[in-house]
Parts: structure tokens; C-alpha cells; sequence
């Protein structure tokens, strides 16, 4: 029901999002995930960073993000 379905913060997006990326469910060969990411949402970077630490993934090593904060 759509009506009940509860939207999904900024934060749980870029979690979500970088797990389906890089998690090891990602449909994408490892060769052929990104190196770098730009986000342009502060508070999505920081569940972004969230699921990278959850997935022992080094910023700057394995992938470099550019963003901004406030």
C-alpha cells in the first residue's frame, strides 16, 4: 500500500545505494566498479560512508568521493 509506505531519508538512500553498488550482491564485476563517486548531498554522503566502512572499503583507496558540506 502506497499510502502506508514510508519514504526513505536521505542518509538510508546513499546506504543503500553504495551497498547495492559496492556490496558483493552488486551486479557489477569488481573491475568494473567506480573509483569515485560525486555526491552532491551532504547528508547522503554520510550514509554513503556509512555502508563503505560496513564494507571495510578505504575513502581515498579503494573509491575517492568529492562532495561538499555545510
Amino acid at each position: 500500500d502506497s499510502e502506508n509506505a514510508s519514504a526513505l531519508s536521505v542518509q538510508e538512500q546513499g546506504y543503500q545505494t553504495a551497498l547495492r553498488v559496492f556490496g558483493g550482491d552488486s551486479p557489477l564485476m569488481p573491475d568494473a566498479r567506480p573509483d569515485g563517486i560525486v555526491i552532491t548531498d551532504d547528508l547522503m554522503t554520510t550514509g554513503v560512508l556509512a555502508a563503505l566502512r560496513e564494507l571495510e572499503m578505504n575513502v581515498g583507496t579503494d573509491v575517492r568521493i568529492a562532495t561538499h558540506s555545510n
